[in-house]
């Protein structure tokens, strides 16, 4: 029988599934990550009433194809939204048609935003066509030089500890600080400033052999902006040398000797309501895998 008058499902990923698609994923994605650690990924969404993890693209009982799904509910600006980031797409060169109708079948809900930040060329070009849009292309990094604002506005208030951190956040955002929590090498922070409040979540990791903070999450972003005299100073205090953060979190703010550098592949989403700044890297598999790769060293 041809491949051509194969009949191809493509099913919604289970539980049940995972021990099949981790063992397709090693096969023919990447055999760096064991079945197990696959596995670890598909389970690692945050929203615990998703009923899926992905589509599956089955012939008789065997995989042909995968795509994977990272479910997450949040509030953007009062309203609770919901979320799909992609991962792990794939199929096999024998089945390459059925790669779109994968990515078709995961996105049918109009009132949910997907995203992708790890896509390939080819996911990227595929994704284009059915209207995602770019996300970011661009990320900036520029070094911590304190800021003698920062001095003389001592009423800013910043919360390092977890102790501390945890319950001022969730009284505003419950749920938020343990959404990143259980991600080893990411840290949080509150900066706090007539009553008003603005959280962070960002990774140690170096930028041209220097200190850096990778900001991941900075909400309100418009605090972030206009507060970044406070940051910078933070983190140069805290033996941090410089930050990178995507462009689009910056708006006009252009921080001194800032140097720009593209993504190898954009990032990008798809909404009906949201444009790119409404939307944060938090919830995707880019901090799982990083978190994955880290307990692996």
């Amino acid at each position: 029988m041809s491949n051509k008058s194969q009949k191809v499902i493509i099913l919604p990923i289970k539980a049940e599934d995972m021990e099949d698609v981790g063992k397709f994923l090693h096969a023919n994605f990447n055999a760096s990550w064991s079945v197990d650690e696959w596995q670890t990924l598909f389970a690692s969404g945050w929203d615990s009433l998703a009923v899926d993890m992905g589509r599956v693209a089955k012939v008789d009982d065997k995989v042909v194809g995968v795509i994977g799904a990272l479910y997450s509910t949040r509030t953007i600006d009062g309203c609770l939204e919901s979320f799909c980031n992609i991962h792990s797409w794939v199929t096999l060169q024998s089945h390459r048609t059925s790669s779109l109708p994968l990515l078709m079948s995961l996105i049918q809900d109009d009132s949910r935003h997907y995203t992708n930040v790890t896509a390939n060329q080819k996911a990227y070009q595929s994704s284009r066509f059915v209207k995602f849009k770019v996300l970011e292309s661009t990320f900036n990094a520029f070094p911590n030089i304190p800021a003698i604002t920062s001095f003389l506005n001592l009423d800013c208030k910043i919360l390092k500890h977890p102790q501390t951190v945890k319950p001022a956040l969730d009284r505003l955002f419950p749920g938020v600080f343990a959404d990143f929590e259980r991600t080893a090498n990411l840290q949080q922070i509150m900066l706090q400033k007539d009553g008003q409040s603005l959280h962070i979540v960002y990774k140690k990791t170096t930028w041209k052999s220097w200190s850096c903070a990778q900001i991941i999450r900075a909400h309100p972003l418009n605090l972030f902006q206009n507060w970044l005299p406070h940051i910078k100073t933070n983190f140069f205090f805290n033996k941090i040398a410089f930050t990178t953060v995507d462009k689009r979190f910056l708006g006009e703010v252009k921080p001194w000797f800032i140097k720009s550098s593209e993504y190898p592949v954009p990032l990008i989403y798809l909404s009906k309501r949201l444009d790119a700044k409404q939307i944060d890297n938090g919830y995707t598999d880019r901090i799982i895998l990083d978190n994955m790769l880290e307990s692996k060293k």
